[in-house]
């Protein structure tokens, strides 16, 4: 046989029981001490306990959310920096192509901004992509 100490809970429904309270009393005092004493032996299961994992989906989700959102900001901000330089290789080109001799600086030039376009488009459609999943995951 296992001796322990009393609880708050046992000391407090013997002091009560003795000051004769109520029924209802006694029974909610029981209420609480039998909670406690799952939660000593599963603290998982304490449900009578506020919970700091209640709230979290709701913030995690609002912060996935506003990630998402920031993600995908970054994303038409590229594309339109890509799309900047699509236009410039477009400039280049006819000019190169319209000049009478070779100008290899001009060539380096439109390669330039044919990197440059190549991976601003790229940067921008991934960052929307991951921007749209993020917002989804964090609206669900």
């Amino acid at each position: 046989m296992e001796v322990r100490a009393p609880n708050h809970f046992e000391l407090k429904e013997q002091y009560t029981r003795k000051e004769g309270e109520s029924v209802e009393v006694l029974a909610e005092l029981r209420r609480r001490e039998l909670q406690i004493s799952r939660s000593e032996q599963d603290p998982l299961a304490a449900s009578h306990l506020p919970s700091a994992a209640a709230e979290t989906p709701q913030q995690g989700s609002r912060s996935l959310r506003t990630a998402g959102l920031v993600s995908a900001g970054v994303g038409i901000a590229s594309l339109l920096g890509g799309g900047y330089y699509t236009a410039r290789v477009n400039t280049l080109s006819d000019e190169a192509r319209n000049a009478p001799a070779f100008d290899p600086a001009r060539s380096e030039r439109l390669d330039s901004a044919e990197t440059r376009q190549y991976v601003l488009l790229s940067v921008g459609l991934v960052a929307i992509v991951v921007g749209g999943v993020m917002y989804w995951i964090g609206a669900k």
